[in-house]
């Protein structure tokens, strides 16, 4: 796991399923919006269609997604509250954060109001990280 350009040793208790509850929110929710690939995270709906899940009730539970087979679309972005890592390091050259002007005089770690949301540049996995 990792943030601000740090991994970190020690795991996150219930990763997992936190991670699949806020998917499955957000797919809900923009569902009108852009159609995707989840068709349910509801256990009971899940061993309904799919029954010989059925045994594996208690470990789905939270953590299990019915999905439709889909061509996936790759984009990462990335949403900064503070100007910080290689944002600042973008800003002290040009000032601009993922190419857009930034306004002026900010400093290090700057809290950035509103946040911004910028697509991540390269591929995932790429970047540069710091062991802690």
């Amino acid at each position: 796991m990792s943030a601000f350009d740090v991994v970190m040793r020690e795991a996150a208790p219930h990763k997992g399923a936190v991670l699949t509850q806020m998917s499955a929110f957000w797919f809900a929710r923009l569902k009108s919006v852009m159609p995707h690939h989840l068709l349910t995270a509801d256990v009971a709906e899940i061993v309904r269609r799919v029954p010989v899940l059925t045994a594996h009730r208690d470990e789905l539970h939270g953590r299990g997604m019915l999905t439709r087979r889909a061509t996936p679309v790759p984009f990462e972005c990335v949403v900064r509250g503070y100007i910080s890592g290689s944002a600042w390091a973008e800003y002290k050259q040009s000032g601009t954060l993922a190419g857009e002007p930034l306004p002026q005089g900010l400093v290090e770690s700057a809290q950035l109001d509103p946040p911004i949301s910028h697509p991540r540049r390269g591929r995932a996995g790429t970047r540069r990280e710091r062991h802690v």
